[in-house]
């Protein structure tokens, strides 16, 4: 039997899932992949979100609360300020259009920032502080110290340089022909307005 790639047919065929990116900690150029409120054990209103990061495609996942019922111990209410602060960051390096009035859940999703990531310390005396697994992947099984956005100052605006480590962009004031003279104030690159070079009359 001879092979003739044009007559493949692959109707019966299974692909093959990619797996899911492990996100590493560090500094990234991040989307808001998903976004959407839910009631959590103790009848808080929390946000939460699915970060992706632009160049892997590594995700990450976060929760925090907006809102706390009536009833509860008067702490919650800093757990509510916190999330506030967060929701305002994220609307303001995103991009929204009017950061105290993010409007729809919905406006969340697709926004760009830089997110700082890290794996997160739970309180468990048995642990001892220590890093370990914080949630569950598609499957249902445990990430091995997997990353969530920092707790506090995880985002920023979009940076311009490699994943990790960010340009650092140096404004010329001096001459760089060896000289190290300031550079002149009528200095001038723009082209605009000069014509090109033309040959000689001869």
């Amino acid at each position: 039997m001879s092979f003739d790639f044009t007559k493949l047919d692959l109707s019966g065929v299974e692909d093959v899932r990619q797996s899911r990116i492990k996100v590493e900690p560090g500094v990234y150029n991040s989307t808001v992949t998903a976004a959407e409120i839910r009631d959590d054990a103790h009848g808080c209103k929390r946000l939460y979100l699915e970060w992706t990061v632009n160049e892997t495609g590594g995700r990450a996942r976060e929760s925090f609360v907006l809102f706390r019922p009536q009833g509860l111990d008067d702490y919650y209410d800093d757990f509510v300020k916190e999330g506030m602060q967060k929701l305002k960051s994220i609307c303001k390096n995103g991009g929204l259009s009017n950061p105290d009035k993010p409007g729809d859940v919905a406006n969340l999703k697709g926004l760009q920032m830089s997110v700082t990531y890290e794996i997160p310390k739970k309180k468990d005396p048995k642990r001892r502080n220590e890093k370990f697994y914080t949630w569950l992947n598609d499957q249902g099984k445990e990430v091995d110290n997997a990353c969530e956005p920092k707790r506090f100052g995880a985002y920023g605006p979009l940076k311009n340089g490699v994943d990790k480590q960010p340009v650092i962009i140096i404004e010329q004031d001096h001459m760089d022909n060896g000289s190290g003279a300031p550079i002149p104030p009528t200095l001038n690159d723009n082209l605009d307005g000069l014509v090109p070079d033309e040959p000689p009359p001869f």
